[in-house]
């Protein structure tokens, strides 16, 4: 007889089942399921937005409409990193890649690189924001 497996989190967006009065969650089996909505919800939220910490989040939509040359998009990078450091610092490794589309006004696409536990499994994730 195996472990009880612990649920850690729903899934997001909450994935509910007919006829099951419970939405569906992530299960301690699945820990890459968690740390994706982690991230996402680090580089999704505004700053000021989450009232319990105020300075939690990254805001992308808002880095959405600034000029690639303000201060606000060149230091995007760093404001991501430290963002992640700070709020879900389990990584052995995170590479941050922000592309600018020039063929599209108004859409940026963040990719995180990033290796993980005690094996340093490597896996990324992908993020488009769009007006």
């Amino acid at each position: 007889m195996g472990a009880p497996q612990y649920q850690i989190t729903p899934y997001y967006p909450l994935l509910i089942t007919e006829g099951v009065e419970m939405y569906e969650t992530i299960n301690q089996g699945r820990p890459i399921d968690a740390i994706k909505f982690n991230l996402k919800n680090i580089l999704l939220t505004t700053p000021g937005e989450k009232l319990s910490d105020p300075e939690f989040g990254v805001g992308l939509r808002h880095a959405l409409f600034e000029l690639e040359t303000s201060d606000a998009i060149v230091n995007l990078k760093q404001r991501i990193i430290s963002q992640i450091k700070k709020y879900a610092n389990y990584f052995s490794k995170l590479n941050v890649i922000v592309e600018i589309s020039d063929q599209y006004s108004n859409a940026m696409t963040i990719r995180l690189e990033f290796q993980y536990g005690i094996k340093l499994l490597n896996d990324s994730l992908e993020v488009t924001v769009t007006k």
